[in-house]
């Protein structure tokens, strides 16, 4: 991030920031949690390389937060979107994998207001890869979500 051009601070901006870092560290935990849910081998390799999608997104978010003022954001540490123990393959299950893939989607449409508050190439590109990975969430989980719903 150090070719990052300098940028003035605006308390908006930087707000927005550490909300998007905040939602990403949710998001962490809650694929933390679900991939503990899991039994098939590659259902839970999609669910790890989520949950490392989602702490490259924390880091990036508070790295472009320290490029604009020079010091690492505080993040509220969140517990997870919905208590998952006790989850089965069964309507329970899917509903997570709808709600994780719905918030997915949600998070393109934040990311991209912040996307459009920046004119910076490097923090713009930045942005564009964190929407792309949330698109591919979406459709992991969207595929996942069938998945179980065609067992029961």
């Amino acid at each position: 991030m150090d070719t990052y051009t300098s940028l003035s601070p605006d308390q908006k901006i930087l707000d927005i920031l550490c909300a998007a870092a905040e939602a990403e560290q949710e998001s962490v935990h809650f694929f933390g949690e679900l991939i503990k849910l899991f039994k098939d081998g590659s259902d839970k390799e999609n669910l790890r390389l989520i949950r490392i999608d989602e702490q490259r997104h924390e880091k990036y978010f508070c790295e472009i937060h320290k490029f604009i003022t020079g010091s690492t954001p505080v993040i509220a540490q969140r517990m997870p979107r919905g208590k998952l123990a006790g989850l089965t393959h069964g309507g329970e299950l899917a509903q997570a994998c709808e709600k994780a893939m719905y918030s997915a989607l949600e998070n393109v449409e934040f990311y991209r207001l912040i996307h459009s508050s920046f004119s910076n190439h490097n923090i713009r590109e930045t942005l564009f890869e964190i929407m792309t990975d949330e698109q591919n969430i979406a459709i992991k989980m969207s595929h996942l979500y069938q998945k179980i719903r065609s067992t029961f």
